[in-house]
């Protein structure tokens, strides 16, 4: 399937864990800018699961103030996982398509939400760099390599 470059979605330039690490306290409040744009409308403007989009989605948005039941763990890593990724089978999003720097942000910020968010440990920061420190990676959204199929469907069939 041939993708056109403008249907990439670039997670941005290396990042340097350590140096987010160290910036996590100023970070919190680029972060909760970003939450209220982003997360709020589900999560609720205090995290309890409680935006006014909560009750149409399949599955409860995650209470961000209660240290039970976090998919991927309320470490540091463990969050960004879910930002990364997403929460396959519910309706938690990938925000793979902002950058390291900000899904960071946002991290720290969810984290401040919930009571006594575990402090990254050394391995935890390496594991970190390695998985997100690297090179961006070229992506594109389930809807976009369909389209791409679609179009190069319609071009061999006409």
């Amino acid at each position: 399937v041939h993708v056109a470059s403008s249907d990439l979605i670039q997670s941005g330039p290396p990042a340097d864990i350590q140096k987010l690490v160290k910036q996590e306290p100023e970070l919190k409040t680029k972060g909760q800018a970003l939450y209220a744009n982003t997360c709020a409308s589900c999560h609720g403007v205090q995290g309890r699961g409680d935006g006014p989009a909560a009750a149409a989605l399949s599955t409860p948005p995650r209470n961000f103030t209660s240290q039970d039941g976090w998919k991927n763990g309320r470490t540091l890593s463990g969050v960004l996982k879910t930002l990364t990724n997403g929460l396959p089978g519910t309706p938690m999003p990938s925000f793979a398509g902002i950058s390291v720097e900000e899904r960071f942000a946002l991290a720290s910020y969810v984290r401040s939400l919930a009571p006594n968010a575990p402090v990254p440990a050394s391995d935890e920061i390496a594991a970190m760099q390695k998985d997100l420190g690297g090179p961006a990676k070229a992506r594109i959204t389930v809807e976009q390599a369909l389209n791409a199929m679609a179009r190069e469907y319609e071009a061999s069939h006409h």
